[in-house]
């Protein structure tokens, strides 16, 4: 065997330790801690949430860039090694969630992670206030309830809408209640699930009589004849309008009913009407017949031919 094949030889066995030399590692970035699933599942944050920290390996100096201007990552570049990276949030004002992207990059890898806040919950309505609760009204009066939605930043639909369990007692349109009838009433404001009451108690309003009138004050009948009086109260709607009494101080001269008068015997008669604590009265002169208002009490006439 000469040199050269020799030296051939040689040099296989060392182009064989050459190529089983280890390569070097690529550039890598990965979780570390409770930052395991940093890559895989990304961020989750509440919507109150403000500070969020995570923790990765990287084997060469890397920067991170967000694409959303709520999210503050700080520092957002360094140097190989285990690193620890605190990402600042803003609070979620809105009912829906977002998301924001991180891109953390070496010089020959980048990996991507979402981070995912969620939306603020959503404020129910708690309580409506309303301005009466409990309420006397006369039959026709008429009485706005006004109803406050709590609280005031609530986002559920804050109209109001109003009901009557007696509404031939009490009826509502918009909060104005009107009362029909005697009798009790609940009205009932509804916003979302929520409810409010009002008492409605209907009563009848006494209207008292202020005067009554005769359209007859003085009349001269004769005996057997009659008339009638017609009495006026006023007002016409009070309580006690339809009850209208009838006396006469001398029965035996004059009869009275329903304000027919009539004559009985010669005399003067007073009759007198009442109502609702008022009187008028109507003077009556009972005359014989024939007598055309001449006084004939005085002796009986004699008879020319006895």
């Amino acid at each position: 065997m000469n040199l050269k094949h020799l030296l051939i030889l040689a040099a296989v066995p060392l182009a064989m330790l050459v190529s089983c030399k280890p390569k070097e590692l690529p550039a890598e970035i990965t979780p570390l801690g409770n930052s395991v699933a940093l890559f895989a599942d990304g961020i989750s944050a509440e919507a109150a949430a403000t500070q969020v920290t995570v923790s990765f390996h990287t084997t060469q100096p890397w920067r991170i860039a967000s694409n959303q201007n709520w999210i503050v990552v700080t520092p957002a570049s360094g140097e190989a090694g285990d690193i620890d990276v605190n990402i600042s949030l803003e609070a979620n004002s809105s009912l829906e969630a977002r998301k924001a992207i991180l891109t953390f990059a070496s010089d020959d890898v980048s990996k991507i992670i979402n981070v995912n806040q969620k939306g603020r919950d959503k404020v129910l309505i708690s309580g409506i206030v309303l301005n009466e609760t409990a309420k006397a009204l006369y039959i026709g009066e008429t009485l706005t309830l006004r109803a406050t939605v709590t609280p005031s930043n609530t986002d559920e639909d804050k109209t109001v809408t109003w009901t009557s369990d007696k509404p031939e007692i009490a009826s509502v349109e918009n909060g104005l209640v009107t009362a029909k009838a005697e009798g009790e009433a609940t009205i009932t404001a509804k916003a979302g699930s929520i409810t409010a009451t009002c008492k409605i108690r209907v009563i009848h309003k006494v209207i008292d009589v202020e005067s009554l009138t005769l359209d007859i004050t003085s009349k001269t009948i004769e005996i057997g004849d009659s008339f009638t009086i017609t009495a006026t109260v006023t007002p016409a709607n009070a309580d006690e309008a339809g009850n209208i009494t009838w006396e006469v101080d001398k029965p035996e001269v004059a009869s009275v009913s329903g304000g027919t008068v009539k004559g009985l015997t010669q005399g003067v008669a007073v009759i007198t009407a009442k109502c609702g604590g008022k009187q008028a009265t109507c003077t009556v002169t009972v005359n014989k017949k024939g007598s055309h208002g001449e006084d004939l009490g005085g002796e009986e006439d004699t008879n020319p031919w006895e």
